[in-house]
Protein backbone atom coordinates (compact mmCIF):
# COMPACT_ATOMS: atom_id res chain seq x y z
CA UNK A 1 0.00 0.00 0.00
CA UNK A 2 1.28 3.65 -0.98
CA UNK A 3 -0.19 6.89 0.56
CA UNK A 4 0.96 10.36 -0.09
CA UNK A 5 -0.13 13.28 0.91
CA UNK A 6 0.27 17.03 -0.04
CA UNK A 7 -0.76 19.39 2.23
CA UNK A 8 -0.79 22.44 5.21
CA UNK A 9 0.57 21.96 8.42
CA UNK A 10 -0.73 23.76 11.63
CA UNK A 11 0.71 22.36 14.72
CA UNK A 12 3.83 20.15 13.34
CA UNK A 13 5.36 18.45 15.96
CA UNK A 14 4.56 14.68 15.81
CA UNK A 15 2.78 14.39 19.33
CA UNK A 16 -0.46 12.07 17.41
CA UNK A 17 0.58 8.90 19.46
CA UNK A 18 -0.61 10.63 22.75
CA UNK A 19 -3.56 12.40 21.39
CA UNK A 20 -6.28 9.50 22.17
CA UNK A 21 -6.25 8.86 25.43
CA UNK A 22 -8.12 11.91 27.47
CA UNK A 23 -6.31 10.96 30.88
CA UNK A 24 -3.15 11.47 29.05
CA UNK A 25 -2.16 15.27 28.77
CA UNK A 26 0.50 17.83 26.65
CA UNK A 27 0.81 20.49 28.19
CA UNK A 28 3.21 23.13 26.13
CA UNK A 29 5.80 25.07 27.43
CA UNK A 30 5.59 26.51 23.53
CA UNK A 31 5.35 24.60 19.98
CA UNK A 32 8.96 22.81 20.51
CA UNK A 33 8.69 21.73 23.69
CA UNK A 34 6.01 19.68 26.12
CA UNK A 35 5.39 18.35 29.49
CA UNK A 36 3.58 14.85 30.04
CA UNK A 37 0.76 14.64 32.27
CA UNK A 38 -1.05 11.74 33.45
CA UNK A 39 -4.68 12.65 35.01
CA UNK A 40 -3.52 16.04 36.03
CA UNK A 41 -0.06 15.29 37.87
CA UNK A 42 3.08 17.55 37.85
CA UNK A 43 5.33 16.64 34.69
CA UNK A 44 7.43 14.65 36.96
CA UNK A 45 5.02 11.90 38.12
CA UNK A 46 4.65 11.40 34.24
CA UNK A 47 6.96 8.71 32.19
CA UNK A 48 6.28 6.23 28.81
CA UNK A 49 7.15 3.25 28.19
CA UNK A 50 7.41 1.01 25.26
CA UNK A 51 6.62 -2.66 25.20
CA UNK A 52 6.71 -2.27 29.10
CA UNK A 53 10.44 -0.95 29.36
CA UNK A 54 11.03 2.57 30.80
CA UNK A 55 12.23 4.94 28.47
CA UNK A 56 13.19 7.75 30.77
CA UNK A 57 15.59 10.77 30.02
CA UNK A 58 17.71 10.73 33.86
CA UNK A 59 18.36 14.41 33.59
CA UNK A 60 14.88 16.03 33.78
CA UNK A 61 11.32 14.67 33.51
CA UNK A 62 10.11 17.92 31.12
CA UNK A 63 11.37 15.35 28.39
CA UNK A 64 8.89 12.45 29.16
CA UNK A 65 6.74 13.38 26.19
CA UNK A 66 10.14 12.84 23.63
CA UNK A 67 9.07 10.21 21.28
CA UNK A 68 11.10 9.31 18.62
CA UNK A 69 10.06 6.82 17.15
CA UNK A 70 7.39 7.63 14.16
CA UNK A 71 3.41 6.40 14.41
CA UNK A 72 3.22 3.39 12.65
CA UNK A 73 5.71 1.44 15.02
CA UNK A 74 3.72 1.63 17.47
CA UNK A 75 -0.03 1.99 18.81
CA UNK A 76 -1.50 4.76 20.12
CA UNK A 77 -0.18 5.44 24.21
CA UNK A 78 -3.03 4.07 26.69
CA UNK A 79 -2.60 5.45 30.49
CA UNK A 80 -1.53 3.10 32.72
CA UNK A 81 -1.91 3.96 36.49
CA UNK A 82 -2.18 2.23 39.98
CA UNK A 83 -1.07 -1.23 39.67
CA UNK A 84 -0.67 -0.81 35.89
CA UNK A 85 2.44 1.12 36.39
CA UNK A 86 3.74 0.25 39.90
CA UNK A 87 7.46 0.57 38.00
CA UNK A 88 6.48 3.21 36.11
CA UNK A 89 5.80 7.18 36.48
CA UNK A 90 4.90 7.95 39.98
CA UNK A 91 1.57 8.92 38.88
CA UNK A 92 0.92 7.21 35.27
CA UNK A 93 2.42 5.76 32.38
CA UNK A 94 2.26 6.31 28.81
CA UNK A 95 2.42 2.97 27.33
CA UNK A 96 2.73 2.40 23.74
CA UNK A 97 2.81 -1.15 22.10
CA UNK A 98 4.86 -2.42 19.08
CA UNK A 99 2.16 -3.05 16.28
CA UNK A 100 2.89 -5.88 13.73
CA UNK A 101 4.40 -4.85 10.82
CA UNK A 102 3.04 -5.11 7.50
CA UNK A 103 3.92 -3.85 3.53
CA UNK A 104 3.38 -0.04 3.05
CA UNK A 105 4.99 2.81 2.46
CA UNK A 106 3.86 6.02 3.60
CA UNK A 107 5.19 9.74 2.11
CA UNK A 108 3.98 13.26 2.76
CA UNK A 109 4.59 16.36 2.57
CA UNK A 110 3.41 19.76 4.47
CA UNK A 111 3.88 23.30 3.77
CA UNK A 112 2.30 26.31 6.21
CA UNK A 113 2.60 29.63 6.94
CA UNK A 114 5.83 31.97 7.89
CA UNK A 115 7.66 29.21 6.15
CA UNK A 116 6.99 25.79 7.85
CA UNK A 117 7.76 22.45 6.48
CA UNK A 118 7.77 18.74 7.16
CA UNK A 119 8.48 15.92 5.24
CA UNK A 120 8.25 12.67 6.03
CA UNK A 121 9.44 9.47 4.07
CA UNK A 122 7.86 5.76 6.19
CA UNK A 123 8.50 2.12 4.28
CA UNK A 124 8.31 -1.16 5.48
CA UNK A 125 7.75 -5.01 5.04
CA UNK A 126 6.25 -7.68 7.02
CA UNK A 127 9.83 -8.07 8.72
CA UNK A 128 12.01 -4.85 8.43
CA UNK A 129 11.41 -0.79 7.85
CA UNK A 130 13.02 2.09 8.51
CA UNK A 131 11.99 5.80 8.14
CA UNK A 132 12.82 9.73 7.92
CA UNK A 133 10.99 12.52 9.23
CA UNK A 134 11.73 16.25 9.30
CA UNK A 135 10.29 19.41 10.17
CA UNK A 136 11.58 23.26 9.71
CA UNK A 137 10.31 26.51 10.49
CA UNK A 138 11.22 29.89 11.15
CA UNK A 139 8.49 30.84 13.09
CA UNK A 140 6.62 28.91 15.48
CA UNK A 141 5.49 30.96 18.40
CA UNK A 142 6.85 33.99 19.69
CA UNK A 143 8.88 35.66 16.53
CA UNK A 144 12.41 34.90 17.64
CA UNK A 145 11.95 31.09 18.32
CA UNK A 146 12.34 29.05 15.25
CA UNK A 147 12.63 25.06 14.82
CA UNK A 148 14.70 22.30 13.00
CA UNK A 149 14.07 19.09 13.43
CA UNK A 150 15.20 15.73 11.93
CA UNK A 151 14.20 11.86 13.20
CA UNK A 152 15.53 8.62 11.69
CA UNK A 153 15.55 4.88 12.46
CA UNK A 154 15.42 1.16 11.25
CA UNK A 155 13.43 -1.47 12.77
CA UNK A 156 13.00 -5.38 12.45
CA UNK A 157 10.31 -7.51 13.64
CA UNK A 158 9.58 -10.91 13.58
CA UNK A 159 7.47 -14.27 14.75
CA UNK A 160 8.74 -17.37 15.44
CA UNK A 161 7.37 -19.85 18.21
CA UNK A 162 4.39 -17.87 19.19
CA UNK A 163 6.83 -15.38 20.05
CA UNK A 164 6.95 -11.90 18.68
CA UNK A 165 10.43 -9.88 18.43
CA UNK A 166 10.91 -6.08 18.27
CA UNK A 167 14.08 -4.56 17.43
CA UNK A 168 14.91 -0.63 16.97
CA UNK A 169 17.15 2.20 16.45
CA UNK A 170 15.96 5.85 16.04
CA UNK A 171 17.65 9.32 16.16
CA UNK A 172 16.56 12.54 16.68
CA UNK A 173 18.07 15.66 16.57
CA UNK A 174 16.07 19.01 17.48
CA UNK A 175 17.26 22.44 17.74
CA UNK A 176 14.95 25.64 18.51
CA UNK A 177 14.15 29.09 20.15
CA UNK A 178 12.98 28.60 23.48
CA UNK A 179 11.91 32.16 24.57
CA UNK A 180 8.85 31.77 26.94
CA UNK A 181 9.68 28.40 28.07
CA UNK A 182 10.59 27.06 31.31
CA UNK A 183 8.94 30.27 33.06
CA UNK A 184 11.92 32.37 32.30
CA UNK A 185 10.38 36.09 31.17
CA UNK A 186 8.55 36.10 27.64
CA UNK A 187 10.95 39.14 26.77
CA UNK A 188 14.16 37.21 27.08
CA UNK A 189 15.39 34.63 24.20
CA UNK A 190 17.09 31.89 24.67
CA UNK A 191 17.55 28.30 22.95
CA UNK A 192 17.89 24.68 23.16
CA UNK A 193 19.60 21.78 21.29
CA UNK A 194 18.47 17.67 22.12
CA UNK A 195 20.21 14.76 20.77
CA UNK A 196 17.96 11.32 21.71
CA UNK A 197 19.11 7.93 20.46
CA UNK A 198 17.33 5.08 21.64
CA UNK A 199 18.05 1.56 20.84
CA UNK A 200 15.34 -1.23 21.99
CA UNK A 201 14.49 -4.88 21.90
CA UNK A 202 12.25 -6.72 23.04
CA UNK A 203 9.62 -10.42 22.81
CA UNK A 204 6.13 -10.77 23.67
CA UNK A 205 4.85 -14.49 23.78
CA UNK A 206 0.84 -14.55 24.92
CA UNK A 207 -2.05 -12.03 25.09
CA UNK A 208 -1.72 -9.51 27.64
CA UNK A 209 -4.91 -9.85 28.75
CA UNK A 210 -4.53 -13.39 29.75
CA UNK A 211 -0.81 -15.67 29.95
CA UNK A 212 1.85 -13.97 28.83
CA UNK A 213 5.62 -13.53 29.21
CA UNK A 214 7.67 -10.32 27.35
CA UNK A 215 11.06 -9.15 28.41
CA UNK A 216 12.80 -5.87 27.05
CA UNK A 217 15.96 -3.87 27.11
CA UNK A 218 16.97 -0.36 25.73
CA UNK A 219 19.64 2.19 25.77
CA UNK A 220 18.81 5.69 25.52
CA UNK A 221 21.58 8.48 25.54
CA UNK A 222 20.09 12.32 25.15
CA UNK A 223 22.08 15.21 25.07
CA UNK A 224 20.64 18.59 26.28
CA UNK A 225 22.12 21.87 25.44
CA UNK A 226 20.45 25.51 26.48
CA UNK A 227 21.89 28.83 26.18
CA UNK A 228 20.42 32.33 27.23
CA UNK A 229 23.15 34.58 24.71
CA UNK A 230 22.11 37.66 26.55
CA UNK A 231 23.38 36.53 30.12
CA UNK A 232 25.81 34.33 29.14
CA UNK A 233 24.04 31.77 30.97
CA UNK A 234 24.89 27.86 29.07
CA UNK A 235 24.17 24.25 30.38
CA UNK A 236 24.89 21.13 28.77
CA UNK A 237 24.23 17.75 30.09
CA UNK A 238 24.37 14.36 28.36
CA UNK A 239 22.44 11.67 30.15
CA UNK A 240 22.94 7.87 29.24
CA UNK A 241 19.52 5.35 30.60
CA UNK A 242 20.04 1.50 30.40
CA UNK A 243 17.11 -0.77 31.79
CA UNK A 244 16.23 -3.97 30.99
CA UNK A 245 12.68 -5.75 32.55
CA UNK A 246 10.67 -9.34 32.18
CA UNK A 247 6.76 -9.39 33.07
CA UNK A 248 4.19 -11.96 32.83
CA UNK A 249 0.97 -13.70 34.31
CA UNK A 250 1.15 -17.40 34.77
CA UNK A 251 -2.41 -19.16 33.29
CA UNK A 252 -4.94 -19.83 35.61
CA UNK A 253 -5.30 -22.91 37.70
CA UNK A 254 -8.25 -22.66 39.56
CA UNK A 255 -8.93 -19.30 39.20
CA UNK A 256 -5.58 -18.36 40.89
CA UNK A 257 -3.03 -16.57 38.45
CA UNK A 258 0.23 -14.79 39.55
CA UNK A 259 1.50 -11.73 37.86
CA UNK A 260 5.70 -11.25 38.39
CA UNK A 261 7.50 -8.26 37.21
CA UNK A 262 11.24 -7.76 37.74
CA UNK A 263 13.38 -4.64 36.11
CA UNK A 264 16.61 -3.14 37.03
CA UNK A 265 17.66 0.37 35.70
CA UNK A 266 20.89 2.52 35.65
CA UNK A 267 21.33 5.75 34.97
CA UNK A 268 24.03 8.33 34.52
CA UNK A 269 24.52 12.32 33.82
CA UNK A 270 27.60 14.55 33.27
CA UNK A 271 27.99 17.65 32.06
CA UNK A 272 27.71 21.05 34.09
CA UNK A 273 26.15 19.75 36.59
CA UNK A 274 28.81 16.84 37.38
CA UNK A 275 29.03 13.43 36.70
CA UNK A 276 26.41 11.32 38.44
CA UNK A 277 24.90 7.69 38.32
CA UNK A 278 22.76 5.61 40.42
CA UNK A 279 20.84 2.06 40.12
CA UNK A 280 16.95 1.40 40.23
CA UNK A 281 15.77 -2.22 40.46
CA UNK A 282 12.46 -3.87 41.35
CA UNK A 283 11.08 -7.42 41.79
CA UNK A 284 6.99 -7.64 41.83
CA UNK A 285 4.50 -10.68 42.86
CA UNK A 286 0.94 -10.12 42.97
CA UNK A 287 -1.36 -13.25 43.05
CA UNK A 288 -4.43 -12.66 41.33
CA UNK A 289 -8.23 -14.56 41.70
CA UNK A 290 -10.50 -14.12 39.22
CA UNK A 291 -14.32 -14.96 39.80
CA UNK A 292 -16.98 -14.49 37.45
CA UNK A 293 -18.24 -11.50 38.95
CA UNK A 294 -14.85 -10.03 40.49
CA UNK A 295 -11.07 -10.33 40.34
CA UNK A 296 -9.34 -9.82 43.48
CA UNK A 297 -4.80 -8.40 43.48
CA UNK A 298 -2.89 -8.48 46.16
CA UNK A 299 1.08 -8.35 46.43
CA UNK A 300 4.27 -6.71 47.32
CA UNK A 301 6.90 -4.69 45.28
CA UNK A 302 10.39 -4.70 46.13
CA UNK A 303 12.25 -1.80 45.39
CA UNK A 304 15.99 -1.24 46.13
CA UNK A 305 17.77 2.34 44.48
CA UNK A 306 21.15 3.55 45.26
CA UNK A 307 21.73 5.17 48.89
CA UNK A 308 18.01 4.23 49.72
CA UNK A 309 17.25 1.28 51.86
CA UNK A 310 14.79 -1.36 50.30
CA UNK A 311 11.47 -0.49 50.43
CA UNK A 312 8.34 -3.36 50.41
CA UNK A 313 5.22 -1.93 49.03
CA UNK A 314 1.94 -3.25 48.76
CA UNK A 315 -0.37 -3.40 45.74
CA UNK A 316 -3.83 -4.42 46.34
CA UNK A 317 -6.79 -4.26 43.81
CA UNK A 318 -10.45 -4.99 43.51
CA UNK A 319 -12.46 -5.34 39.99
CA UNK A 320 -16.29 -5.52 39.77
CA UNK A 321 -17.51 -6.47 36.48
CA UNK A 322 -21.45 -5.05 36.74
CA UNK A 323 -21.54 -6.08 32.99
CA UNK A 324 -20.07 -6.74 29.69
CA UNK A 325 -19.15 -2.96 29.08
CA UNK A 326 -19.01 -1.71 32.89
CA UNK A 327 -16.48 -2.37 35.26
CA UNK A 328 -16.06 -0.75 38.67
CA UNK A 329 -12.66 -0.95 40.51
CA UNK A 330 -10.65 -0.18 43.02
CA UNK A 331 -6.85 0.12 43.86
CA UNK A 332 -3.97 0.88 46.40
CA UNK A 333 -0.63 0.79 45.27
CA UNK A 334 2.65 2.87 46.75
CA UNK A 335 5.90 3.21 44.85
CA UNK A 336 9.26 5.25 45.15
CA UNK A 337 11.42 7.04 42.97
CA UNK A 338 14.43 9.49 43.39
CA UNK A 339 13.73 12.61 41.65
CA UNK A 340 15.96 13.77 38.10
CA UNK A 341 18.86 15.08 38.58
CA UNK A 342 17.81 18.18 37.35
CA UNK A 343 15.73 18.25 40.37
CA UNK A 344 18.71 17.66 42.36
CA UNK A 345 20.92 20.29 41.44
Amino acid sequence: MNIRHLGLIGLILPLAGFAQDPAILINHQGLAQQDLSIRGSSYTGAGISLNGLNLKVPYSAHYNAEWPPYGPLASEAQMQSGLDTVNGGLVGTAAFTTQLLQPQVISSLGVGTKERYRATIFGSTENIGGYIDGEKARTIDYDANDLDRLTGGAFVQFVRNDWQVDVLGTRQTKQFGAQGYYGIPADVYAEERTEDGLIFAGATKGELDGSFIRTGIGLREFDSEYRIPSSGFSSDVLSRYGSVMIEGRTIEVQNIALNLRGDLEHDYVSGDIGQHDRTRGSVLILPEARFERFALKAGLNSVFQTDESAEWLPQAGIDFFATDNLTFYASYAETVQQPDYQTLY
